[in-house]
C-alpha cells in the first residue's frame, strides 16, 4: 500500500461524526490542537497546488453560462413546514470567474434569515480569491487561497488564533442521516383521477418527488469550556 493511501487526515471522523480536530478540542489540549492545525495546513497547501491548476484549466475550456437552481425542503407538519428552507441559486460563469447568488444567510430562533449574498470565485495561476459580497450591508469579505507557501510567522500566528478560538467556543457537528430516506412520486389531480405530478421548470419537464426519513442531526459539546460557559450553553438548549 502506498504512503498516499495510508496518509492520515485531520478531517477524518469517527462513528459519532466527530473529526480528529474536534476530539482534540474536546480534550482541551492546545498542543494537540496546534499540531493538528499545522498538519491540516500542510495538507491543504499540498491539495491546492494539485487542484487549482486543474480547476483553472476546466474553467478556461468550459463555455460561459448562466443557470438558476431552485430547491426547497417541505414537510406535511404545519409547524415544521415553516422551518423548512428554500432558495433559488443564480450562477454565472465567465472565463475563470464564477458568481453564485443566494438569499439564505443564517438560522436564528427557529427561522431562516434572508438576505442578499453573492459568492465570487476568481481563479488565477497563483491561486483562488473567494469574495463574499453582502448587498444589504454593502460589505465584502475576501479570502485568498494561494499555491505559494505562506509566511511561516503568519502561519504560526493564524494557528495560535485558531487554537484560542476553538478552546473558547462550543464544538458543533451537523450531519445528514440518510439511512431511512425514501423517495416517492408526487401525485396531482383529484381522487380517482390522480397521476404522477410533472412541472415545467425553465422549459424542461421535471418529475416531482417527495423525500421522507431524511434527518439533520446537530450535536454540541462543551466539556472543554469553563463551567460558566457550560451552564450558559446548556440553558440555551
Amino acid at each position: 500500500m502506498s504512503s498516499s493511501e495510508t496518509e492520515p487526515t485531520p478531517l477524518a471522523f469517527n462513528r459519532h461524526n466527530w473529526t480528529v480536530l474536534q476530539e482534540c478540542v474536546a480534550q482541551a489540549s492546545p498542543e494537540l490542537i496546534g499540531m493538528v492545525l499545522r498538519y491540516r495546513d500542510q495538507q491543504q497547501s499540498k491539495l491546492r497546488s494539485q487542484e487549482i491548476p486543474l480547476m483553472l484549466d476546466r474553467l478556461q475550456t468550459t463555455p460561459d453560462y448562466y443557470i438558476e437552481m431552485r430547491w426547497e425542503v417541505s414537510s406535511w407538519v404545519p409547524f415544521l413546514s415553516r422551518m423548512c428552507p428554500s432558495d433559488t441559486y443564480k450562477i454565472w460563469k465567465k472565463g475563470t470567474t464564477v458568481r453564485v447568488d443566494t438569499t439564505l444567510v443564517g438560522f436564528q430562533q427557529l427561522t431562516w434569515q434572508r438576505g442578499n449574498l453573492s459568492f465570487i470565485f476568481r481563479a488565477t495561476a497563483n491561486g483562488t480569491v473567494i469574495s463574499e459580497v453582502n448587498h444589504d450591508t454593502h460589505t465584502v469579505v475576501e479570502q485568498e487561497l494561494k499555491i505559494v507557501e505562506r509566511d511561516p510567522v503568519e502561519t504560526m500566528m493564524s494557528q495560535e488564533v485558531g487554537v484560542v478560538q476553538r478552546l473558547s467556543s462550543p464544538i458543533v457537528s451537523t450531519s445528514v442521516d440518510t439511512s431511512s430516506v425514501s423517495f416517492q412520486r408526487q401525485k396531482s389531480g383529484f381522487w380517482g383521477f390522480r397521476s404522477d405530478k410533472v412541472e415545467t421548470i425553465h422549459g424542461y419537464e421535471s418529475k416531482v418527488f417527495s423525500a421522507t426519513g431524511l434527518d439533520i442531526v446537530s450535536r454540541t459539546r462543551v466539556e472543554h469550556l469553563p463551567e460558566t460557559e457550560k451552564s450558559k450553553h446548556k440553558a440555551v438548549k
